[in-house]
């Protein structure tokens, strides 16, 4: 079922996730793909809530490269991430890990992705959007 504006195909996107070891880490050592930048004093990033901020944008690009190279290739790039689509991948990167969690956690996951997904469109939108012909 497609949904206007909406990229319900992102299969694939769990293998690329999973073919990183940055991302593999932190789902073994935090349980999660996103996570806070450190402030300046602290060394280890925090699990838990990851604020939409472009520093936050630029220390999960290992999550999110991945999505936009899928998009992209879905040729989806103007569209944002099903959020159904995304919690199936996040999951899928989960097990294939040995993390198991809970559906609120997974989902937690699915929108902090499509969160920060929304941070880097905001950035590369064109002031002016394209006009119509």
């Amino acid at each position: 079922m497609a949904v206007q504006g909406v990229c319900t195909d992102l299969e694939g996107l769990a293998a690329l996730w999973d073919g990183c070891t940055q991302v593999r880490a932190r789902i073994r050592e935090f349980r999660q793909m996103c996570l806070e930048k450190p402030a300046a004093d602290d060394e280890k990033p925090s699990a838990g809530d990851v604020g939409r901020t472009v520093a936050n944008l630029k220390f999960n690009s290992c999550v999110i490269e991945p999505l936009a190279k899928i998009m992209v290739e879905k040729g989806a790039s103007q569209l944002i991430p099903c959020i159904m689509a995304l919690l199936a991948e996040v999951k899928k990167v989960h097990e294939d890990n040995g993390s198991f969690m809970s559906k609120k956690d997974l989902k937690d996951q699915a929108w902090t992705v499509r969160y920060l997904f929304g941070v880097l469109k905001r950035l590369t939108y064109k002031d002016a959007p394209p006009a119509e012909s």
